[in-house]
């Protein structure tokens, strides 16, 4: 909460973020969750953007409230993992320790600050593990009921969320089979059976998409093979947690992970959380391909937190306490530090002056990031993704203005360089406004209109 100031100029805007906002304002005037600004994505796991849609129908559009719905599932996931410690009563210290590490591990300082549907996600996670504790304490088929419930939304959030719900089942199957009792299982699969229901039902009849089987080749690797997909999912992890800075924190929690596996006789919290986590990943690497991978690991890092809680419970002294305290605030101060860096009041001014020189209704085509800034023209991104072939030189007859800023990393595809050159080479094209942005680089607004 204490960024709420920087949120909407505290880093430049991402092109998931516009990706996954413009289902939400398209709910936001009536219609159903759907992409318009790239064709398609961001509306099929669809809770995030109903729940953007719902603020928005509210308060009205804009970029600090896009941002703002992860800040709120921030604030939440805070609560949920002060009420998941104190169901195992512990300690103060222990417990505060746990909250700073949410906060101040990057990974989530990003996600809870960004409009991404992650943050929810997460929230929906948290959640679930809180009420499948309550269950394994005292089983009651109203807590299993509510956990299924939260894996459900957890999936309708973000699909990555299934190896976190596949974990919880595999531990409740082993359960059931001890107890010998099935209504447990048959409770806890329902929600989820529902949530894939409504999922399909999204999917082909409301947005009107055809080959799931497509795309969930996709997000299990295309039918490349097990060892190649296990490779590249290994691969991913390496380039994005240890070959560079986020090492810092990467390699602390995943060894706090496998060192809860030596606790089984000292510390069974440990043990358990330990187990969960390594489940986890180890599901995720059967079921998902390298897209995205290492946003697997923000499920697993909770499970490396409350070990990390579970160890410092056992060992309650303040040797442990202030320099892991210290470890943490350090890492806390440095996203800030981050955030300051980047720190510009470009999106502010943006979202202003492009208002002024386009008008509403106006056809424009730019970098998919800039729709945050023009929600209410008919824009078009230059990674649109047409139903059949385009072609390119064509396109500047169709469209009224054209967005470019130096920094636009799609511009390495040849289809997104050919498009641009096409628009700024276009017969009659005008330059009507340009800046110079530390995050975005130089910013132009050709017209289009003779």
């Amino acid at each position: 909460m204490m960024e709420l100031p920087t949120l909407v100029n505290g880093r430049p805007i991402m092109i998931d973020e516009a990706w996954y906002t413009n289902p939400a304002y398209n709910f936001s005037q009536g219609q159903w969750i759907h992409n318009t600004n790239v064709g398609s994505g961001g509306d099929v796991n669809f809770i995030f953007p109903f729940v953007q849609g719902i603020l928005f129908a509210i308060l009205g559009y804009s970029i600090f409230l896009a941002r703002f719905t992860s800040v709120l599932a921030g604030f939440f996931s805070i609560v949920v993992i002060f009420k998941i410690l104190k169901q195992f009563n512990i300690n103060t210290n222990a417990v505060i320790i746990g909250i700073l590490a949410l906060i101040a591990i990057p990974v989530y300082h990003s996600v809870f600050r960004y409009a991404r549907p992650e943050s929810w996600a997460i929230l929906f996670v948290l959640l679930s593990l809180l009420y499948f504790i309550k269950y394994i304490q005292r089983a009651a088929y109203k807590r299993i009921l509510f956990t299924g419930i939260f894996c459900a939304l957890g999936f309708l959030a973000h699909p990555f969320t299934t190896a976190v719900s596949l974990s919880i089942g595999i531990i409740l199957l082993f359960h059931c089979f001890k107890n010998k009792k099935i209504m447990p299982l048959i409770l806890f699969t329902v929600p989820i059976i529902v949530s894939i229901v409504a999922f399909i039902l999204n999917y082909i009849h409301l947005l009107g998409i055809s080959g799931l089987n497509q795309d969930f080749g996709r997000l299990n690797g295309g039918g490349a093979s097990f060892i190649k997909n296990i490779s590249k999912d290994f691969k991913v992890i390496i380039d994005s947690y240890i070959l560079n800075k986020n090492a810092i924190y990467f390699i602390p929690l995943f060894l706090v992970l496998l060192y809860g596996l030596l606790l089984k006789k000292k510390n069974h919290l440990a043990f358990q959380s330990s187990l969960m986590g390594i489940i986890v990943f180890c599901v995720s690497f059967v079921l998902f391909s390298s897209g995205g991978f290492n946003i697997i690991l923000y499920y697993v890092f909770l499970f490396s937190i409350l070990n990390f809680v579970f160890i410092l419970n056992n060992n309650a002294n303040k040797v442990v306490f202030i320099p892991i305290g210290f470890y943490l605030l350090i890492m806390l101060f440095a996203n800030v530090y981050y955030d300051a860096k980047k720190y510009e009041p470009v999106n502010s001014s943006l979202a202003k002056e492009l208002k002024v020189i386009i008008p509403k209704n106006a056809k424009v085509m730019g970098p998919t990031e800039f729709w945050m800034f023009l929600p209410e023209t008919q824009f078009k991104s230059t990674g649109y993704r047409w139903d059949s072939a385009v072609d390119t030189k064509q396109l500047p007859a169709k469209f009224d203005y054209f967005l470019l800023f130096s920094e636009d990393k799609t511009n390495v595809y040849q289809d997104v360089y050919n498009t641009n050159q096409a628009f700024k080479g276009f017969p009659g094209t005008t330059l009507i406004y340009h800046m110079h942005s530390k995050n975005y680089g130089e910013i132009a607004v050709y017209s289009l209109k003779n």
